[in-house]
């Protein structure tokens, strides 16, 4: 666990996936009929929810998890790994399997993922429940426009999951935010069903981050734009880049700082997640978060 002085002892309640991530890399996409070697696969420990929540948890947060699993997950090794983080988990037990993602990275780092939602299917069984702060993560529309009812701070992320959202849906969602995450081609999805152009979507969620990859991100505020660096790294694998990037958020949320310097933690540990496999497995510590923000950012004052 992380150093947790200072941490606000609120819990993080996400909601979302938790899967299976099988990954495999391949020299390139093969076209339509034709077939493709596999240089290096394995499976990980995944899931929005599982990602985000494991990362909050490793820097010395609380949190919860809201999800939907399958009889293969109880007494697992993921399971335990969750637990001995000593994270909430509010599971519905499913018949399905537990929710897999079969990832495919070619050499050049660009990825294709196929999802199978498995028993995240019944994650609406779910019943409402108060939270403090809650991270909406991909998953259903019905639960996010259930569970973002009854929060005090809620953060907005549809993500892969965004198409299963209609225009109203999505409205709804965006206007129960006080934040809003998406990365710049979910953020033209958006205005393909909205039908409003980027600056109506940013007023609707008050307060919106959009990333651009090795470009880095924008946060869009009711003020005014910032512009946030992305930290260089040499990427094996972007799988969870963003679920590394919401949890640097929170961790900066719980130790009380603004918006800003909290996506600017979120840079920094999303550029430590793409550097080995897995979205998990390599969250960095509290006080190298801190010494990066000083090399790039400058000197991190007191919250």
């Amino acid at each position: 666990m992380g150093n947790t002085d200072n941490i606000n002892s609120s819990k993080v309640s996400i909601v979302g996936h938790i899967a299976y991530d099988h990954i495999f890399t391949i020299p390139y996409f093969p076209s339509k009929n034709h077939s493709i070697y596999i240089h290096k696969m394995g499976t990980y420990f995944g899931g929005g929810a599982g990602n985000i929540a494991t990362g909050i948890a490793s820097l010395g947060g609380n949190c919860e998890i809201i999800s939907a699993v399958g009889n293969d997950f109880t007494y697992s090794t993921y399971e335990k790994h969750l637990k001995k983080l000593n994270i909430e988990l509010i599971l519905q037990k499913s018949q399905h399997p537990t929710a897999c993602a079969y990832i495919f990275i070619d050499a050049h780092k660009n990825q294709i993922t196929y999802f199978s939602w498995g028993a995240s299917k019944d994650i609406t069984q779910i019943k409402n429940r108060q939270c403090t702060f809650l991270h909406l993560a991909p998953c259903s529309p019905k639960i996010c426009t259930l569970l973002s009812t009854s929060a005090d701070f809620v953060a907005f992320e549809p993500g892969q999951d965004l198409l299963k959202f209609d225009g109203h849906t999505l409205r709804y969602c965006l206007k129960k935010s006080h934040i809003f995450f998406c990365n710049n081609y979910e953020l033209q999805q958006i205005i393909n069903i909205l039908g409003i152009p980027k600056d109506d979507i940013f007023q609707l969620a008050g307060t919106t981050l959009v990333t651009y990859g090795k470009k880095g991100s924008k946060l869009h505020t009711e003020e005014t734009t910032y512009t946030i660096k992305a930290i260089p790294a040499k990427a094996v694998d972007p799988t969870g880049a963003g679920d590394g990037y919401r949890a640097g958020f929170w961790i900066g949320k719980l130790r009380g700082y603004d918006d800003l310097t909290a996506c600017r933690f979120g840079s920094i540990v999303s550029s430590f997640v793409v550097t080995t496999m897995g979205a998990q497995t390599n969250i960095p510590s509290w006080k190298k978060i801190v010494s990066i923000y000083a090399k790039y950012f400058g000197d991190l004052a007191p919250p």
